[in-house]
């Protein structure tokens, strides 16, 4: 491709100090099936081998770009300044530590040359690179089962479920830029309606409000055409040193970002995304018209903090969380019940897995073949309808993009028609797919 070329579609990376991700990460976005793209590698001014890495992608491929804004700027700037050096007609960013599948940019042309999709999201595989300290989920690849139906979201009930901090409903169709396409278009029209497309804190969510106040719906295709990572090295491995990945990641920028955010715990997401929201409030009130659900925004940061209890002290911080919920609610009756159905949430937990142990027991003693304790093991412990496919010792993530692709046809056996049902409803994927499950 020349350098005078537009391609049809641009494929961004920006990345910063993680030479060793994005080897496996460019290999997806060089071997695609489709050639009318570019990739651009846009270099937050690494200190590592990032350069070393790109140049010799470059020998493999003339339609890699490598540009450097030549300082340290923040991940929103970073990503704001790649955009500004992508030539495509549509856009789609690919984090270092993600991937995309061989057929993801054909897929993606198939329905744009058809019908008229002017932004495409679609859900993504789980894949924990090598470098995660945890045997049982290293170098290991998920995915949920699909239907492969191509759906019409409306863009009001997914931009109240946000503000309603419901993501877990609709985190696969939530239009964040690095799950999916864009027509270029659509983000200059977004940026001049408030000086910038991607504005802090999360470059991903103020992506997603962007994008839902410019249009009334967009498409979600219900095939996993990408793939999030997660590595020792990333935001996504938020788990492992989760305060030291949010020091770093703030100390970025120059303002307080959690400056009017009620409840300001810094090292969790939510009150980020409660950030973002009342800034689209005001940047878009007659889009971002509802209020931020102060309830289920403090359930969502004790879940939060739930989650990191194997992995961090988080008693600190449940106390700092009760106190802002006395000041609020005045009394600590919501953080009790939120507390009490912890318990009995770890309790049960516990219980289960004693009762898997026992019968684990009971089956080695009963049984004396390797094939029958095996089969055993495998019936006690899996559930008989699993909601997703999980592949173990898959080696990187280019491996783990090409394993997927294979494995398309099990996870949507019965693929529907590539025209569009409309779907209204923020919540439609509880009748769309069974239940996710998260690994790990």
């Amino acid at each position: 491709m020349s350098s005078n070329e537009t391609p049809l579609f641009s494929i961004v990376m920006p990345t910063r100090n993680r030479a060793s991700l994005l080897r496996g990460s460019l290999q997806t976005a060089m071997r695609q099936t489709f050639d009318d793209y570019e990739v651009v590698v846009c270099d937050n001014n690494s200190t590592d081998d990032t350069k070393d890495v790109f140049e010799a992608a470059r020998g493999e491929s003339n339609r890699l770009r490598y540009v450097n804004p030549g300082r340290d700027l923040s991940m929103c700037d970073n990503w704001d300044f790649a955009f500004t050096h992508a030539r495509g007609k549509f856009v789609a960013y690919l984090s270092d530590d993600d991937g995309l599948l061989p057929n993801c940019l054909a897929t993606a042309y198939e329905l744009i040359s058809q019908l008229d999709v002017k932004l495409l999201v679609w859900p993504q595989g789980f894949y924990q690179h090598p470098d995660i300290p945890d045997p049982k989920f290293k170098s290991s690849l998920s995915c949920d089962f699909v239907t492969g139906k191509l759906i019409e979201i409306a863009s009001d009930p997914v931009i109240k479920a946000l503000c309603d901090f419901q993501p877990e409903d609709i985190v696969p169709i939530i239009p964040r830029m690095h799950n999916g396409v864009v027509e270029r278009a659509l983000v200059e029209k977004a940026a001049r309606r408030t000086n910038r497309f991607f504005v802090p804190p999360f470059p991903d969510y103020s992506t997603a409000c962007q994008l839902l106040c410019t249009v009334d719906s967009y498409h979600f295709i219900d095939l996993p055409l990408g793939i999030t990572g997660a590595s020792m090295n990333s935001n996504t491995g938020m788990r492992f040193d989760r305060k030291g990945k949010f020091g770093a990641y703030t100390a970025m920028y120059k303002t307080d970002l959690l400056a009017g955010v009620p409840a300001p715990m810094r090292y969790l997401i939510p009150p980020y995304l409660h950030a973002t929201y009342k800034s689209f409030q005001q940047l878009c009130p007659q889009k971002f018209q509802y209020p931020v659900n102060m309830d289920t925004y403090f359930v969502a940061m004790f879940a939060e903090l739930a989650a990191y209890e194997d992995h961090d002290d988080v008693g600190p911080e449940f106390k700092e969380l009760a106190g802002f919920m006395r000041d609020y609610y005045g009394s600590d009756d919501r953080f009790d019940r939120l507390w009490q159905q912890h318990l009995s949430t770890r309790q049960a937990r516990a219980r289960q897995h004693s009762s898997n142990l026992q019968a684990l027991k009971r089956t080695v003693r009963r049984n004396k073949t390797l094939y029958r304790f095996a089969k055993r093991v495998k019936e006690s412990i899996a559930p008989s309808n699993p909601a997703y496919l999980e592949f173990t010792n898959v080696e990187s993530i280019y491996d783990a993009a090409r394993l997927l692709q294979e494995k398309l046809p099990i996870l949507a056996p019965h693929q529907a028609p590539l025209h569009p049902e409309p779907a209204n409803s923020a919540v439609f994927l509880r009748e769309l797919r069974v239940p996710q499950q998260q690994p790990g």
